[in-house]
């Protein structure tokens, strides 16, 4: 909501650049960087402006980017997805599938955990 912030200016050049020039490595690190700024959107919404709306369109944004990058790591992404759309059943069995020696098993269950209790944003369920 602050376009004077440094990184919202980032990411809007971004969203606005030309791709068509760039090499695989560019329009891979172009993607990494919008993606990453919708990640942290998605909480950035629901913890500082409690809006569940924009969180939702934050997580769509973030995981289409996600799926332009193929087998990226990051599996809180979707997880969030989940959560904010009232998907509540898909998100335990994500948690679930996660890997127990993935380094973001214990952060995905904190996460559900927090979200599900309510503790991180009281008012959103």
């Amino acid at each position: 909501k602050n376009d004077s912030l440094i990184n919202n200016q980032i990411c809007q050049v971004l969203l606005s650049v030309d791709r068509s020039g760039m090499n695989t490595e560019e329009h891979y690190w172009v993607n990494q960087i919008i993606w990453f700024w919708y990640h942290h959107a998605i909480s950035c919404a629901l913890v500082k402006y409690k809006d569940k709306k924009a969180a939702q369109d934050f997580a769509t944004k973030a995981t289409e980017y996600q799926a332009q990058m193929f087998d990226h790591p990051n599996r809180i992404t979707w997880l969030l997805y989940l959560l904010v759309h009232d998907r509540f059943e898909e998100a335990h069995e994500w948690v679930r599938s996660i890997p127990i020696d993935h380094s973001e098993k214990t952060t995905a269950q904190e996460v559900l955990t927090e979200y599900m209790l309510g503790a991180t944003i009281p008012g959103l369920k």
